[in-house]
């Protein structure tokens, strides 16, 4: 994606998998067996990586001018789950806009309280989200995934106003089509906003982005 007046943090993920790479979630116990999708460990390591997120927006905020309704997030697989996981518990304001690519929602968001959609006026903004799923994806199986999304959105319809799922005909892999991609461009379009650099340089114009 080329887009205008953008900046692309990418962020490694904080656990070490053997020497296969990184990861965001545990995949394996102390014997090497795997581990079941939104097991005890896993949510475990969801809540610290909150944690780490929110001081991460934080210093963007603070010290870079980033202002949390212009900051998107895209996720990939475990990478996507934490996305997900981030979209419904950060604290307000809320995002520009999440991205999850194969990444389904775990029981523990369902029964979990979210921190956005609940409150005043500034809590009831929602970060949107799109989850796109692969109706090939033998890791992350759609009809699971869309029906654990669809649970997450009964039990808090409020917080996950206006989320969507879609499924593209692919496996677990990263977005690979133009209909796919389109998705998340809408997603991009209806809350992306460019910045008048003309105007903010002007020496009788103060300018603001909240």
């Amino acid at each position: 994606m080329a887009l205008p007046q953008c900046a692309v943090l990418a962020l490694r993920a904080p656990q070490a998998l053997l020497d296969l790479g990184w990861t965001w979630l545990p995949g394996f116990d102390e014997q090497g067996g795997l581990l079941p999708d939104g097991c005890a460990a896993q949510v475990e390591s969801l809540a610290q990586l909150r944690t780490r997120f929110a001081a991460l927006l934080q210093t963007l905020q603070d010290s870079h001018g980033w202002a949390r309704r212009d900051v998107y997030v895209l996720g990939f697989s475990q990478g996507g789950t934490v996305a997900l996981d981030l979209a419904l518990n950060v604290a307000p304001p809320a995002l520009g806009g999440v991205v999850s690519v194969s990444g389904g929602p775990f029981a523990c968001h369902a029964e979990a309280t979210p921190r956005t959609g609940t409150g005043g006026s500034a809590d009831q903004e929602v970060t949107p989200l799109l989850l796109t799923l692969g109706a090939r994806d033998g890791r992350v199986p759609p009809r699971r995934a869309a029906a654990a999304l669809a649970a997450l959105q009964r039990k808090h319809p409020t917080a996950t106003k206006g989320w969507e799922c879609k499924t593209f005909p692919r496996g677990h892999c990263m977005i690979d089509s133009e209909q796919e991609m389109r998705s998340v461009m809408e997603l991009l379009d209806s809350r992306f906003r460019l910045r008048n650099i003309a105007m903010e340089e002007h020496p009788d114009v103060r300018t603001e982005w909240t």
